[in-house]
């Protein structure tokens, strides 16, 4: 059994609601990053509408400046020092990838050249050197299919950005979609992606590294796996509920979290939810640790007796739910997981059954000993499902920030739910970090 630090875990739910008290509503929007340069400036993207929020005192206050044109989503802040600050999107239509950038701390952005093509889920990375690394993959889920994960690369700052490899290997039948990207403090590369067969359900989680600036990338590792069935039940393993994220810390060290249906004995019955699981490496990603759940058991059975408490009728699909992961880490090597669950049980909109969301914080001490008791950050909101498809989270030396979107009154899931699940009302919250 892991080590909790009980006395911790007391201490942090004691203060939860007082730490994150400073949350701000900044406007609508949906698909929101989130990324500080340390040095009193820290930025919020969101689509639908596309924007930048700044602000210039430390997460204090933030106003809007910049929209951006031609945005279908995936939008991805990237926070550099000396003012340097990267944007990417999906351009509309799904037809390449839009580059902007500022060297003026986002005063004012400038656009930089599109990689076309049906490209999609970009994420951004800086070496040391300034040298930024993208990637992506060519085709989605529900488009082209993917005919692999391509790493790009830009030496300007942004202005342009041009492919150097493939991180995948996929053979035939086997699509590579969904990436995600990391670098460790000695600028090895890493990405992860999820594996396709049926171009719907998510069957793996692989990994992949370079140590040559991204010209070349080891053979994959399996970092986890899913099946449809879990001790005989179905479960839905639909790419869009199968979203993953993970995060390097200093020059080996890597933790992955991941999603999963498991049972739980609760009350004398087995119970069925699907929670956030994780690995670490210790070796740069060469091998992984065991997998375990990332909040302990003890979290897990207590919000899956509040959800049980408050179910609304007996529907058997219905069961708590732990969604929308990512992961930072700050100075100290302390890694943060954002994310979502429905602990809180059900209501009823109209006629239709929705989930009670929350928005949730949990720490991680010790790759080891997992996540401690997570926070509360957010008000319930009442929606069928968590808007799409994520959430986010960033460090500085002073505090860590959680940007999230809210669709309350959803009373649909994906597709029916429309584009009202990829928007609502956005907020940014932050909470003081200990020295």
């Amino acid at each position: 059994m892991r080590l909790r630090l009980s006395l911790l875990v007391l201490a942090v739910a004691a203060i939860a609601n007082a730490q994150w008290a400073d949350v701000k509503h900044l406007g609508q929007g949906g698909e929101s990053t989130v990324a500080s340069d340390n040095q009193g400036n820290v930025y919020v993207t969101s689509h639908l509408p596309s924007s930048l929020f700044t602000s210039r005192d430390w997460g204090a206050t933030f106003n809007r400046t910049f929209r951006f044109p031609d945005s279908l989503g995936d939008m991805f802040v990237l926070a550099r020092p000396n003012g340097l600050v990267n944007v990417t999107f999906i351009r509309g239509q799904i037809n390449g990838i839009a580059s902007w950038y500022s060297t003026d701390a986002g005063r004012t952005m400038q656009k930089g050249e599109n990689i076309l093509g049906p490209l999609d889920r970009e994420w951004v990375t800086a070496d040391k050197n300034g040298t930024l690394f993208m990637d992506y993959s060519n085709g989605y889920i529900g488009g082209p299919k993917s005919k692999g994960l391509f790493m790009a690369e830009s030496t300007n700052d942004g202005k342009s950005f041009h492919q150097i490899a493939r991180t995948d290997q996929e053979p035939r039948g086997s699509y590579a979609v969904d990436p995600y990207i990391a670098i460790s403090s000695t600028d090895r590369l890493y990405s992860m992606w999820g594996v396709s067969k049926d171009y719907d359900t998510i069957e793996a989680f692989r990994l992949s590294y370079s140590d040559d600036k991204g010209r070349h990338f080891s053979k994959p590792t399996t970092v986890a796996t899913f099946s449809d069935k879990v001790d005989g039940e179905k479960v839905d393993i639909q790419e869009r509920w199968m979203l993953g994220t993970f995060v390097a810390v200093g020059p080996k060290k890597l933790l992955v979290v991941y999603p999963e249906y498991k049972h739980f004995m609760v009350d004398g019955k087995s119970t069925l939810a699907f929670v956030l699981c994780y690995k670490y490496s210790e070796d740069g990603g060469q091998t992984f640790s065991a997998g375990d759940t990332a909040l302990s058991k003890d979290e897990i059975i207590s919000a899956i007796r509040t959800f049980e408490a408050g179910r609304v009728g007996s529907d058997p699909s219905s069961h708590y739910i732990q969604t929308l992961p990512w992961l930072c880490a700050d100075k100290d090597q302390r890694i943060y997981l954002a994310f979502t669950d429905n602990r809180l049980g059900q209501t009823k909109i109209n006629r239709f059954t929705v989930n009670k969301w929350l928005v949730r914080c949990a720490t991680c001490f010790e790759a080891k000993n997992g996540f401690v008791w997570s926070d509360q950050v957010s008000h319930e909101y009442d929606s069928k499902r968590a808007p799409m498809d994520f959430l986010s989270c960033a460090a500085d030396s002073k505090n860590l920030y959680l940007s999230w979107t809210e669709n309350p009154g959803i009373t649909a899931d994906f597709p029916f739910g429309g584009f009202a699940l990829f928007t609502g009302n956005l907020y940014v919250g932050r909470k003081k970090l200990a020295e």
